[in-house]
């Protein structure tokens, strides 16, 4: 019997105790007296010398009997072996791959408690690899729960264990070899371009690979990859590839490469070939049967690109001119209220940006606004003033300032517009411009717009009544009435909890706590309201009861809030901002 019994030990025994009583009971026709302290030893004891022997005789079915049905083995470096089965599957094959000369298990611990074993100690075990002959000793620790059978036989059914020996320093890489086998890679690289063989060089890559072209998004996994290089090939043919490495780095099963690299470019339409020139890193992977694979790669080029050549078709004088013109064209459009003559200025596709609106997208959105604002005023003053254009090819870019006095055609003062814009305009097929993209805003700061006249009695009336649809429909137990007086961008911060943004989400929260619990009395008491313009803050202070549906005592609640409210379109009033929280 072990009588110096650590603390420690005490709680892992308590621990697992806890652990094994959350399992499903087996119902049993009497239960068995407990077993003393000696016995359990005893049991444990002999158990353990079964193990061995079962181990040396590299019999795997009179091991496994050892375990309950149910059991779980946690080896080293792989996952859990969960059930008999798993386990025995496990110890077949490690009796054959590497069977047992010596074992000898040393318990330093073992403790009862009713139908539980608790066994704690180390181990050490002398083996030898089948393919190999090479003998090998193990030296752990392990820590096993024990559970007693119906006929009060023990068997073993959760049990863990480790090493004792720090593992082995990896062997040192043969570089050199690694390195030709590298080179030998890249040689069957190029071999199967020149080849035009798709097929034979995507499997030089793992199947996870990942490949970073220049000027292209990356390819990931060898199908992206196989894809990549086929649509190549559809247009170039490969021709006098050379890699060469200069330098290879190892990590583990990793190995990286770096270097340069040189290729001839033969388009199938006959054009020049194209000589590439450039770098690479490329990380290789060892596989299961000790070969290489690719695994990531990057490569560029050491050649700057060409400047893009000048569009021989296009006079950069003579499409400044053109765009100027077609300022002018704009200017006067607007002074003949000509929404048509206007819109044969855009591209198809063009986009205009006015300020304090929404984009208007397509010619057929922008002519919908030009004719609505012609029809509204006249305009006595209109000029476009391009202060810097610049030809990019079949593309422009001009900026520059406009003036304009208009007015409105039913009646009013003229007003005066000064402001700045940018434009992109597009060259078309028949070598005019039109404008593409648009967007202009004022040099005159906004007048300050007036807050409107409330009324702060009917305000005060208003928010009052939200308050008491607010009562009603808690009492009565309704969602969706209680929803309605929410604005549909409403924000609600409750107190303990996230804030709860949009409409259908304070919706789902009042939901689901109204499917537990029923409001008995609520009452709110406004105590202050500040009314301006479109928003009225109100402040105060409530008090409810309420009780669980599931039964129980009836809670109270008591607090104070702050609400922003926010006059609708039709002059209604809805919450649309809320905070609040306990007094207690």
């Amino acid at each position: 019997m072990l009588r110096n019994r650590s603390l420690i030990s005490l709680l892992v025994l308590v621990a697992m105790l806890v652990a094994v009583a959350c399992q499903p009971i087996t119902a049993q026709s009497e239960p068995a007296a407990p077993p003393s302290d000696e016995d359990v030893v005893a049991a444990v004891n002999a158990i353990w010398r079964e193990y061995e022997a079962a181990q040396i005789a590299s019999d795997p079915d009179r091991w496994v009997a050892l375990w309950t049905e149910d059991g779980v083995k946690m080896p080293p470096d792989v996952p859990a072996l969960e059930g008999k089965e798993a386990i025995y599957a496990r110890a077949e094959r490690g009796m054959t791959n590497a069977p047992v000369d010596e074992m000898v298990i040393t318990a330093l611990e073992t403790q009862g408690a009713g139908d539980w074993a608790y066994s704690r100690g180390t181990f050490t075990v002398t083996y030898t690899i089948a393919e190999t002959g090479v003998q090998e000793l193990m030296d752990g620790k392990f820590m096993t729960i024990l559970q007693r059978q119906p006929d009060g036989t023990w068997k073993i059914h959760r049990d863990i264990h480790n090493s004792n020996v720090p593992p082995a320093a990896p062997p040192e890489p043969d570089m050199a070899a690694v390195t030709q086998e590298i080179n030998a890679l890249f040689t069957e690289y190029g071999d199967s371009l020149a080849a035009d063989d798709a097929e034979r060089w995507v499997q030089l890559w793992v199947e996870d690979g990942v490949q970073l072209p220049p000027g292209a998004p990356p390819n990931v996994g060898r199908a992206a990859i196989l894809a990549s290089i086929s649509s190549a090939m559809e247009h170039y043919a490969y021709r006098d590839m050379d890699i060469h490495v200069d330098e290879v780095l190892l990590a583990g099963d990793l190995a990286i490469a770096r270097g340069m690299y040189t290729a001839m470019l033969v388009p199938h339409d006959g054009s020049e070939p194209i000589l590439v020139d450039g770098k690479y890193t490329t990380t290789f992977q060892r596989q299961a049967d000790g070969t290489w694979k690719i695994y990531r790669d990057i490569f560029n080029s050491n050649v700057p690109p060409a400047a893009p050549a000048a569009a021989e078709d296009v006079d950069v004088e003579a499409a400044t001119a053109a765009i100027e013109a077609l300022w002018r064209e704009y200017s006067a459009s607007a002074l003949a209220g000509d929404p048509v003559r206007r819109m044969a200025l855009w591209d198809e596709d063009g986009i205009q940006m006015p300020p304090d609106r929404e984009a208007r997208v397509g010619k057929e959105t922008i002519q919908a606004a030009t004719e609505a604002g012609m029809a509204s005023v006249v305009a006595s003053e209109y000029e476009v003033m391009p202060e810097e254009i610049e030809i990019l090819g079949d593309t422009a870019y001009a900026r520059g300032v406009y003036h304009a006095l208009r007015t409105p055609v039913d009646g009013g003062d003229p007003v005066v517009t000064d402001g700045k814009f940018m434009t992109i305009l597009k060259r078309q097929e028949d070598g005019s411009w039109q404008i593409y993209r648009d967007i202009y805003n004022s040099n005159v700061p906004p007048a300050p717009v007036a807050a409107p006249e409330t009324d702060v009695n009917e305000v005060t009336e208003a928010v009052n009544a939200i308050w008491r649809e607010y009562e009603a429909s808690l009492l009565a137990d309704d969602a969706e009435r209680w929803i309605a007086l929410w604005a549909d961008d409403g924000v609600r911060l409750p107190p303990n909890a996230p804030v709860v943004e949009g409409k259908e989400a304070i919706f789902a929260g009042i939901s689901s706590r109204m499917e537990t619990i029923q409001y008995t009395a609520f009452v709110i008491t406004p105590e202050e309201l500040t009314v301006n313009g479109y928003i009225a803050i109100s402040r105060g202070v409530y008090e409810g009861t309420f009780v669980a549906k599931a039964g129980g005592d009836p809670m109270q609640v008591d607090g104070k809030f702050m609400t922003f409210l926010r006059q609708q379109p039709d002059g209604t009033w809805k919450i649309y901002r809320d905070i609040f929280n306990s007094n207690e």
